[in-house]
């Protein structure tokens, strides 16, 4: 059906002749067409539009605990294995794909006075797999936990002849690590995070 129906056009073509003011009009049809398109693959871009930092917030989470290990006072050093509790994957969600991943991470490493591949450290190469802990003349049931310092921050760019975009990032900043005591209070002890309460009641109980 389409070949016959491109025949019958150029047979058109072919028998009538086309008048001059319709030529002229055909052409300034497509010379509006052509523009129109040019127009719109010129469209500004927000590429290099500085960015501009609206919240930043850092705290550490949770990243893998170990099960509780008896230890007695002549035990010496102890191995710990870790069992993975969550994951922290940097990234960037920004509403114009003009604005790159790592230009929006460089600028995040420049306010927080860290190297760029830090913050973009893969979640693989966060998680610990274990670890050992000299507890000689301790003794009682242990956990180790092992947390990552996430930090999160919110952001628009500028962008030239349009609103502004908007955007947030995750990036890893650092670990930490607690040592806890079945049966004594992870507050008491002085550790008020809320990551270390949580590996607590995980392993230990609620107290």
């Amino acid at each position: 059906m389409k070949g016959s129906r491109a025949w019958l056009v150029v047979l058109m073509w072919g028998l009538v002749p086309v008048a001059a003011g319709c030529t002229a009009d055909g052409a300034a049809r497509a010379g509006s067409s052509a523009g129109a398109s040019v127009t719109a693959s010129a469209s500004p871009s927000c590429a290099r539009g500085a960015i501009h930092w609206v919240r930043t917030t850092k705290e550490t989470e949770l990243l893998a605990v170990s099960p509780v290990v008896e230890v007695a006072k002549t035990d010496g050093k102890v191995r710990f294995a870790f069992s993975p509790v969550r994951s922290v994957t940097p990234a960037v969600e920004v509403n114009d794909a003009s604005v790159s991943d790592g230009r929006v991470f460089a600028a995040l490493a420049r306010r927080l006075d860290v190297d760029a591949s830090v913050l973009r450290k893969p979640s693989s190469e966060q998680q610990q797999t274990g670890s050992e802990i000299d507890f000689l003349g301790a003794a009682g049931r242990f956990v180790e936990a092992r947390g990552a310092d996430v930090v999160r921050a919110s952001f628009t760019v500028d962008c030239p002849a349009a609103n502004p975009v908007h955007g947030s990032v995750t990036g890893y900043y650092g670990s930490s690590g607690a040592s806890l005591q079945c049966g004594v209070d992870p507050g008491k002890a002085g550790g008020k995070a809320s990551w270390v309460r949580e590996a607590y009641d995980m392993t230990c109980g609620r107290s």
